[in-house]
């Protein structure tokens, strides 16, 4: 089922690379291909743009607006999957001229949705 989301995908329903990222699309080929890969979800591009229109004068967004927190829980709970990793990530990583591994954080073992 495709999902009516406008900020976040899942897994599954990752293609295209330039709002979902190259991870997002690869995770997305897989599970599609059959391959067992946990369950999870992407924050895309959209949400990046809309943060960005409520940017400070020094290009930073103050805070994740409220529609996309919305659907980041909304994912989240979703998934009821108990601890999860989050991982920050760009569009640009993992391409085939470029590779930024280790330049974003990760955080494993999130449990609850104020983390």
């Amino acid at each position: 089922m495709i999902s009516t989301r406008s900020f976040t995908q899942d897994l599954d329903e990752c293609r295209d690379v330039l709002l979902v990222g190259g991870k997002g699309a690869s995770l997305g080929r897989l599970i599609r291909a059959g391959f067992p890969v946990p369950n999870g979800f992407v924050v895309n591009t959209r949400a990046w743009r809309l943060a960005q229109e409520g940017a400070t004068s020094g290009g930073k967004p103050m805070e994740i607006p409220a529609r996309v927190a919305g659907e980041i829980l909304q994912a989240y709970q979703t998934m009821a999957a108990g601890a999860v990793a989050v991982r920050s990530s760009a569009t640009a990583e993992d391409m085939a001229a470029a590779s930024m591994a280790g330049q974003c954080e990760t955080f494993i073992g999130v449990q609850r949705e104020a983390e």
